[in-house]
């Protein structure tokens, strides 16, 4: 099972499966902020085929996404948020047929 943020989907998704929807708030400095997570499960051969640590462009904005491995992510390396998310994907790691890596 691995992580990916992406603002667009890759188009050959075979699954996808709701996982929870998370609120968090939070303190940027001196500033109270918030956000709602939304975790999906979905399986796909087109991200299935990137290496780990392999990063890939969000279409909308000027960052990366990049597969990183759950277990460097529940030590924290790098930091994964909200806190939980790390545990929330390993305990959902058979959603959709996930490959383990």
């Amino acid at each position: 099972m691995r992580a990916l943020s992406l603002t667009s989907a890759p188009r050959d998704l075979e699954c996808t499966a709701t996982r929870a929807f998370l609120e968090t708030a939070f303190d940027v400095d001196g500033r109270r902020g918030h956000e709602v997570v939304h975790v999906f499960g979905v399986a796909s051969p087109q991200l299935d085929e990137l290496d780990i640590g392999a990063e890939i462009p969000v279409l909308d904005n000027h960052r990366t996404a990049r597969w990183i491995p759950l277990d460097a992510l529940r030590a924290g390396d790098p930091p994964f948020h909200p806190v939980g998310m790390a545990e929330l994907a390993a305990a959902r790691a058979v959603a959709c047929g996930a490959r383990q890596a």
